[in-house]
């Protein structure tokens, strides 16, 4: 379970799982059952995007230098005030041996991360860009993925900005989708409502 899920990355405090802990270990050495992706562009969850920039009454340096505050500290993009992540794109650098992606994803693929970066093992060396208008970053850096990471292949002829804003609205669809097919039974709403929040409408 521990190499699934990035347990033993957990360093305050022990035990927890890394989307509930306070700090975690973001070395990019891999370890058994992980793997590690080149950041291209991350998307701050918007709620936390702006919550950044007030604070920082939306100087650009100050901006950039708070959302490296918060991965330096936390070993992830974690929002302690909002209690938010995001979502990244990047390449796929290194898979330790034996480790097993989803759909046969290995290195030199590109992909979109839809889990949360509450829980992912992040370091940023250098932020290239913020992007205002989607809440984003360009940046060089690594991410620590497992095989429970919901990630997807990157499809090209898609923009990056506006797909990775979606991915992360729909990450929360999916988050909700259990509750939304009890109310959809309760209330006898249509059951296409149901599957537009699992993927599997159109």
């Amino acid at each position: 379970m521990k190499s699934n899920y990035g347990i033993d990355r957990v360093i305050e405090p022990v035990g927890m799982v890394p989307v509930s802990a306070w700090k975690i270990d973001n070395s990019p050495a891999l370890r058994p059952g992980e793997a590690r992706v080149r950041l291209r562009r991350v998307h701050i969850d918007w709620d936390s995007f702006r919550q950044i920039c007030s604070s920082c009454a939306y100087d650009d340096e100050r901006v950039r230098a708070k959302i490296l505050y918060f991965v330096q500290r936390r070993g992830k993009l974690h929002n302690p005030f909002t209690n938010s992540g995001g979502t990244f794109s990047g390449t796929i650098e290194e898979v330790y041996d034996g480790t097993e992606l989803p759909d046969g994803i290995g290195c030199g693929d590109e992909v979109y991360c839809q889990s949360s970066l509450a829980g992912i093992p992040l370091k940023i060396q250098r932020i290239d860009e913020v992007d205002y208008d989607y809440g984003q970053i360009v940046c060089d850096g690594t991410a620590i993925i497992f095989p429970t990471t919901n990630i997807l292949r990157t499809v090209h002829d898609l923009s990056m900005n506006y797909t990775l804003a979606a991915l992360n609205i729909g990450e929360d669809l999916y988050r909700i989708s259990p509750v939304l097919r009890i109310a959809c039974r309760y209330f006898s709403w249509p059951s296409t409502s149901g599957k537009i929040c699992t993927g599997s409408a159109g």
